[in-house]
């Protein structure tokens, strides 16, 4: 028992010399940039999922035959996975794309050795969340044919590619994958009351980048839903700070009425930082949005899991005179950035028949454990 559950994190080999391996190999080892993956088995019963996998992470497997695959539910999303059968077919082959060159053409990435290995019904259980720990591996998914791992000197990826035609639950059954050792946003301060001069609240925002901010990276922002064709929102700053709500700035505990200390400020509007530093916001007159420009996160492992309070201060008109209204808030943790080899295309709500094309996400893939006898 103590060697099978060994197994479910790490390579290794049971009594029967059969081989477990677990990929990518960072989701043996580390939580860091733990995702979630939609495109196994979507809602509407149409996806398309492929994989790439670098070679430099199943050498321990070379000359053995993969019979069998397993997945997991996702183990940071709270969310609960329903019972479903899927209609689903799976291809896989060696092939001499480099995962971070893959084509947005599925059959590009394919080697000359593709084989059909599964081909009907899959019944998946329902999946509560783990409290945030790696769930069980769910039974194996088992091969009609092995596939022998017999790599050639120019292969450079195996390739893992799943098509979903029907989903009975009509619910995404979401599995667990790994991107980029990614940061996290959420929202530090929203108020609803605190309208501007159209007499709406900026509580939307919008990102460049969904895995931003990480060390290495940049961090962008922009707020949405402000007036248009205001020249004064010209003139309106991004400030950062280190502390939030329930911190302090200036000797006042965060958040901060703002109409109590400047009388210019709608009622009902909060201040949510401490204001370290501020920078310029660029303003469309024509989408009524703030926009901070990405700026370069410095590449110091050092900040991993710093955060920041980012909050717009704007210079709307109200009634024709000048005011301060501040956007929502939101608190920002760097991630690591660290990155792995492998590299994801996909296409949600394919078409029938199946297009030919999908997205390509570099440093994202799908956890699997390979069983080789």
């Amino acid at each position: 028992m103590l060697a099978s559950t060994a197994c479910l994190f790490a390579f290794c080999s049971e009594p029967r010399s059969q081989t477990q391996l677990v990929l990518p190999q960072r989701a043996t080892t580390s939580l860091d940039g733990y995702t979630f993956e939609n495109c196994f088995a979507y809602s509407s019963g149409h996806s398309h999922l492929q994989t790439l996998y670098h070679l430099s992470e199943l050498s321990a497997v070379y000359g053995k035959s993969l019979q069998s695959i397993a997945l997991r539910r996702p183990t940071q999303l709270q969310n609960n996975n329903s019972a479903t059968a899927l209609a689903l077919s799976i291809d896989v082959s060696l092939s001499p794309v480099v995962p971070s060159n893959a084509s947005t053409t599925f059959a590009n990435n394919h080697g000359s050795n593709k084989m059909r290995v599964f081909a009907g019904t899959l019944n998946l259980p329902a999946t509560p969340y783990n409290g945030g720990n790696p769930s069980p591996f769910e039974a194996p998914i088992p091969f009609s044919q092995s596939f022998p791992m017999s790599v050639g000197r120019n292969d450079a990826s195996f390739v893992l590619d799943t098509v979903c035609t029907a989903n009975s639950a009509g619910q995404t059954w979401y599995v667990d994958s790994v991107r980029i050792g990614a940061g996290f946003m959420q929202n530090e301060l929203a108020e609803p009351s605190c309208s501007n001069s159209i007499g709406q609240p900026s509580l939307s925002i919008m990102v460049p980048d969904l895995d931003q901010p990480y060390v290495g990276g940049t961090f962008g922002i922009s707020f949405l839903n402000l007036p248009t064709n205001v020249s004064s929102l010209g003139a309106s700053r991004c400030a950062l700070g280190a502390q939030g709500v329930g911190g302090s700035w200036g000797g006042l505990t965060l958040p901060i009425v703002l109409n109590q200390y400047i009388a210019n400020s709608p009622p009902g509007c909060k201040w949510a930082n401490d204001y370290l530093v501020d920078m310029p916001m660029q303003y469309s007159p024509t989408a009524g949005t703030l926009t901070l420009s990405p700026f370069a996160i410095p590449n110091d492992g050092a900040l991993t899991g710093s955060e920041f309070v980012v909050q717009g201060i704007c210079t709307d008109t109200v009634n024709t005179r000048l005011s301060l209204f501040p956007t929502s808030a939101w608190r920002c943790k760097l991630g690591s950035g660290a990155r792995i080899p492998h590299s994801t295309v996909k296409r949600l709500a394919d078409t029938t028949p199946p297009a030919t094309s999908g997205t390509r996400y570099d440093s994202l893939a799908m956890i699997v454990r390979g069983f080789f006898p």
